[in-house]
């Protein structure tokens, strides 16, 4: 088993209901896990930006088919972002140190004790 640990998140783009929000409803998530299907293979579309009202892939719909998860492939939909405030020293570049993204993916009960203890030269801080 593994544990999903999301180092990084923001907020809704939009509120749910508005008209455009339509075209990210996977901002909605930050983590959904589905079925794997091959006619899904993005959560969203390049075209979403000229026809948020109707865009041509909905996320919503990847989750809402219920289907059963139990002894299938799985995809997991992962949401990771950061809001960017705009200060004076953006200018005349953006610095990013400090601004990260992602996710770990990590061992859980993997080992029945801690890998280290089996470490021959060990270093303790006091």
């Amino acid at each position: 088993p593994f544990r999903l640990q999301l180092s990084s998140h923001a907020g809704p783009v939009l509120p749910r209901g508005w008209q455009e929000e339509r075209g990210v409803t996977w901002a909605r998530y930050h983590l959904a896990v589905t079925r794997r299907h091959e006619n899904e293979p993005s959560s969203s579309s390049i075209y979403t930006q000229n026809n948020p009202w109707d865009p041509p892939v909905t996320f919503e719909s990847f989750i809402r088919d219920n289907e059963t998860i139990e002894d299938q492939d799985l995809v997991a939909w992962v949401t990771v972002g950061f809001l960017h405030v705009p200060h004076a020293e953006d200018i005349p570049n953006t610095a990013t140190p400090g601004n990260a993204i992602g996710f770990f993916l990590r061992p859980f009960n993997f080992f029945s004790e801690d890998p280290s203890v089996a470490s021959r030269a060990p270093v303790i801080c006091q």
